[in-house]
């Protein structure tokens, strides 16, 4: 999941360099990275199916290698645009297999305690989202990242890692847990499948904005140097990881819908804040939209697990399939209107996406009757 987060990152921190070293425009930029999401997409809708035909451990270390081959491959083509669409996309979709893996075998190990433990795993996602951009100043030479050794250096991971799988037998294949669907239903009245498809296009569509363009939002919005801008977001996602940590166990005492609820709330009134108080006060904005935002995701996916509970797998897969899709337009969309109008217009992106999100959580989330939470703190009362 580190690692899953660190190429996330590195989008974050490619534009200039996309933009100045190979002449492409902030809308080809977002093009890009569209493709590269589509890739996440195609892997999340993928990956249940295929798992009914191969194990967990030779999907992961299949995906592995493919990630490995690709970033050397295009540290070898580093100036040639092609095979930056060609070969981001290759690394999207191995890389969708690893956050997909840890996303569905976590709950469904540990249903009675999964909001806990996702965001646990999510910690780890957050540690690399937070500790990346220090990584990447080590190939930062006074002017601009020298890219080919930040993808042999992601390559050297994955070949470690791969033999640490190897070595360990790891991830032990077990029987997994599910638990049964009617008890969460009454949590999401008549939510079905597609108002959760709905949440996770939203929700992640916002978030991947986030991620992939606030250093971009730093440096034009605020003129701060990339620097300045690479160890801010860093800040920022160490505020973002350590709240998920913490919020861990609000999942499981107030119960995920009244904390998806609020959560949201909160972090609408934080990202308009931000959007109208640009300076040090909508910096600071951006501090508590990411706190607040923190513990949506786990909460929202412990719940969605529990809903489907035997057939998890596989609609697991389609509900990221749907977010990381939301992700892939809504970045489109940032470079579309960065490129043609200005960074203030395309922050629009990310506000509209997260009005949209909150809506279809009152909309579709309502508390009707005693909810698998309330029953878990009676039980320990």
């Amino acid at each position: 999941m580190a690692m899953t987060s660190s190429i996330e990152v590195m989008k974050g921190l490619l534009p200039a360099f996309l933009q100045d070293a190979l002449s492409l425009s902030a809308s080809e930029v977002g093009a890009l990275f569209s493709m590269s999401f589509f890739a996440l997409v195609l892997s999340n809708a993928l990956g249940g199916a295929i798992l009914r035909f191969v194990t967990v451990r030779f999907l992961y270390l299949s995906s592995l290698l493919v990630f490995a081959s690709a970033c050397l491959l295009l540290a070898l083509l580093l100036k040639e645009p092609p095979a930056w669409y060609s070969l981001l996309f290759i690394i999207g979709f191995s890389n969708g297999f690893g956050s997909l893996l840890a996303n569905v075998l976590t709950p469904a190990l540990y249903p009675l305690k999964s909001g806990k433990m996702l965001s646990i795993v999510h910690f780890f996602f957050g540690i690399g989202t937070m500790t990346s951009p220090y990584f990447f100043l080590l190939f930062f030479n006074g002017s601009h990242y020298e890219w080919q050794w930040v993808l042999i250096s992601f390559a050297g991971m994955a070949f470690l890692l791969v033999f640490s799988v190897w070595l360990t037998g790891w991830p032990i294949e077990q029987k997994m847990s599910h638990s049964k669907r009617n008890g969460v239903q009454r949590e999401w009245k008549g939510i079905g499948a597609t108002g959760f498809a709905l949440l996770f296009f939203f929700y992640m569509g916002s978030e991947i904005v986030f991620t992939v363009w606030l250093v971009a939002i730093f440096r034009e919005a605020y003129q701060l140097p990339v620097q300045t801008a690479s160890i801010l977001f860093s800040i920022i996602f160490a505020l973002y990881t350590f709240t998920r940590l913490f919020g861990a166990g609000m999942i499981e005492r107030i119960g995920g819908h009244r904390l998806i609820r609020w959560s949201a709330v909160l972090s609408l009134v934080m990202i308009v804040c931000a959007f109208l108080g640009m300076g040090t006060w909508g910096i600071i904005f951006f501090f508590l939209f990411a706190m607040t935002v923190a513990v949506i995701f786990p909460a929202m996916t412990s719940i969605a697990v529990r809903y489907f509970g035997e057939d998890a797998s596989r609609m697991m897969g389609y509900l990221f399939a749907c977010g990381f899709l939301g992700g892939s337009f809504s970045s489109w969309l940032f470079g579309f209107f960065f490129d043609r109008i200005s960074i203030e217009v395309a922050f629009t992106i990310l506000l509209f996406f997260f009005t949209l999100f909150t809506i279809s959580v009152f909309g579709g989330l309502q508390e009707k009757g005693d909810t698998y939470e309330t029953k878990n703190i009676s039980r320990t009362q």
